[in-house]
Order: C-alpha cells, then structure tokens, then sequence
C-alpha cells in the first residue's frame, strides 16, 4: 500500500507512515521521530514542523520495499526543495511526467497548482539519504524584487504556483548542502536548542540554493564538478573516525582506507562537515567524553 495524502503537510505523512508500519513515533519540540521496524527496513524517517510554514523532512536508511508518498490536494503547493546525498530517490510532478531520479549531491526545486499528482518514491534495497523541505509561497514571493533581473523571472516562475522545476546538478554546493544535512543527522542535543539549530541550517539550505540559482542565471565563472562517490567516501573517512576514537586513524591512513587521494580527502571532509579533520576527531572524542562522564560509575580518571 502506498499512501496518497490531500495535503502537504509532512508531519501527517509521518504519522500516515508510523501507522502503516505500526511504529513508535518519538516527539520533541517541534519534531517527529520514527525508527523503521526491522521487518520493513532499517533507519529513520523524522520530519521538523518550523514556524511560518517551513518543514524539513529527512530519511536516512533502506527499505525493504519501495514506498511511493502521492500527494493531490486542491491547494497550490509548497515549494519544495529535494536533496539526495545517497542512493537514487525519484519525484515526479503529473501522473504521466517522466520520473526525475536525484543523483547524489542533486537538487530539484519544484512546486506545482492544484489538482495535480505528485510523488517520491523511495527504493527498496538502497542505502538513501534524502532531505525534502518544504516551503511555504508566501514567505518569499513578494521578494522577487531582490533578484537580478532574469533570476527574478525564474524565481517568479517557481513562486507563481504554475507547474515549474529547477534542476541543480552536482556541484560544490552540493557538497555544502550535504555537509548541512549531515550536521543536522548528527546532532544529538534535544528540545529548543536542537530544533533551532536544526532550523537555521535548514534555511541555510535554502540560502545556498538560492546563491546557487542566482550564481548560475548570472552564469559568472565556473564551479568545479565533483564525482558523486566522493561523498561516500568523505563518509566513510568520517565513519572510520568515529568508530576508532580511541586509536584513530592518521590522515594518510585515512585516505588509504578510503581510496581517495590526501589532499583531496582534506579538502572534501571541511566542505562536508565544515570542519577539518582533525577538529571533527577533536569535538567528537570531547562529544564522547561528556556522555561518559553523565553515566553512573565512571571517574574522570577512567573517562
């Protein structure tokens, strides 16, 4: 079964998805939480519900069977803007549009007018990190004036509530956006502190798009591609860090563990994470020390 909603509204697309699997949904200023049960996959889904009509939506996991989530409601759409950082996830705006697959590091920002069908489909068997946030028109429409020109035109486009998609290919914004969304998957505080922090890099995201849209409308100069399996291994560098805090691998080693080269590694891992490498090791070991320190029986000696 694969649900159709008459709304945009994510947090309802939460609690649709918790119902149909029958799983616990964990509640936090602001946030919805659900963990997949084992018997349909492995992850998260967790959805943000901000003031004035901004939501973030984010997967992170595999599925055990494609899931498709239409929507088909009677009202405009959001804006919507749809961010992969693995695997193959798919939109599609109109029952007979072709299907666009987001590529790792690729953004579609998109909207369309009521009545229309709309969907993401999520693959089974894929490891897939995938971020949607959804905008609300009227936050931003009356600020076409704030353009250049032309990128006025195509933002106007995109606000008007006709059916218009904009396509960001891989690009070093999109490492920057990645290295946001990772920010956002990795940060264990909770309640207000959590979900302003969450909120401000969820605007950031859009900031970049937006510089992003207005840099190529401009067409100023040349942004270097980066391959899309460079994210996976940045990852995996960062993965191999946490894992071995205590005996952590050298730089070297961890361009040699993760077949990339060094310099590209330091390089890739401060446009990911924003930090280098070492300072990521640094406050993770820190991170690490505190919620020893808050477990009973241990001495700052031990910790």
């Amino acid at each position: 079964m694969n649900p159709q909603f008459k709304t945009y509204d994510l947090v309802q697309l939460l609690e649709t998805e918790a119902t149909r699997q029958n799983a616990e949904v964990k509640e936090d200023c602001q946030s919805w939480t659900m963990e997949l049960p084992a018997e349909t996959g492995s992850g998260i889904l967790k959805v943000y519900d901000f003031e004035d009509g901004l939501q973030l939506l984010l997967f992170e996991g595999r599925l055990e069977e494609t899931v498709i989530w239409s929507f088909q409601s009677s009202k405009p759409s959001p804006v919507f803007l749809f961010f992969s950082t693995k695997g193959k996830p798919a939109v599609q705006f109109g029952k007979n549009a072709s299907q666009i697959e987001l590529a790792p590091l690729q953004t579609v920002l998109a909207e369309h007018p009521p009545g229309k069908l709309a969907s993401i489909q999520i693959q089974a068997g894929t490891e897939t990190v995938f971020a949607v946030l959804s905008i609300q028109r009227k936050l931003y429409e009356h600020h076409k004036h704030c353009f250049s020109s032309q990128a006025s035109q195509e933002f106007s486009a995109i606000f008007s509530g006709e059916t218009s998609i904009k396509t960001f290919r891989n690009t070093e914004y999109g490492l920057d956006t990645a290295g946001l969304v990772q920010q956002i998957l990795s940060d264990d505080h909770q309640g207000l502190p959590h979900t302003t922090f969450i909120e401000a890099k969820a605007l950031e995201i859009f900031s970049l798009q937006l510089r992003r849209w207005e840099f190529e409308v401009s067409n100023q100069g040349n942004h270097s591609n980066h391959h899309s399996d460079d994210v996976a291994k940045v990852i995996q560098a960062r993965n191999l860090l946490v894992h071995n805090l205590k005996d952590a691998p050298t730089i070297p080693e961890l361009a040699k563990r993760s077949a990339v080269n060094q310099q590209k590694l330091k390089q890739l891992f401060k446009c990911v994470f924003s930090k280098t490498i070492n300072q990521y090791l640094r406050e993770e070991r820190l991170k690490t020390a505190r919620h020893l320190l808050a477990a009973d029986g241990m001495s700052i000696r031990e910790v």
